[in-house]
């Protein structure tokens, strides 16, 4: 028997659009994170992207390594900006290796817990995706 509440995790990742929102996108040679997913992972104007690949399972990090890919800011919506990534053999990679050929794939961004000099690790999730924004 399991105690239901309000702070049961399942009742607290779906209490919220926002929450629900923080996925990225890859379409075509673009990388696109939502405003909620800039925030949480702290991207602003002068952040660079790092990917981590392990087999299908791939993870980022975020900071100011010129070797990263650069987070270019898209529009504003409200105060948060929207971020991008251009790069098609990213995007290709990532379709590839998780087994998804289709021309536009939606993950979750769940974070990790973990560490990449002194940044904060992010795993794409394929599993928690919310059946209204697949």
């Amino acid at each position: 028997m399991k105690v239901i509440n309000r702070k049961t995790v399942e009742v607290v990742n779906n209490k919220s659009r926002a929450l629900r929102k923080v996925y990225l996108s890859l379409s075509k040679n673009v990388v696109y994170f939502t405003s909620v997913a800039s925030d949480l992972c702290g991207l602003s104007d002068n952040s660079y992207v790092n990917f981590i690949n392990d087999g299908d399972e791939w993870r980022f990090f975020v900071n100011d390594d010129t070797d990263g890919f650069k987070a270019c800011i898209v529009n504003k919506v409200g105060k948060r900006p929207c971020y991008r990534l251009h790069n098609s053999g990213l995007v290709n990679m990532i379709l590839k290796s998780t087994g998804h050929l289709q021309k536009t794939k939606r993950f979750v961004i769940e974070k990790t817990g973990t560490f990449q000099d002194r940044s904060p690790i992010f795993r794409l999730s394929q599993n928690n995706i919310p059946a209204d924004i697949k």
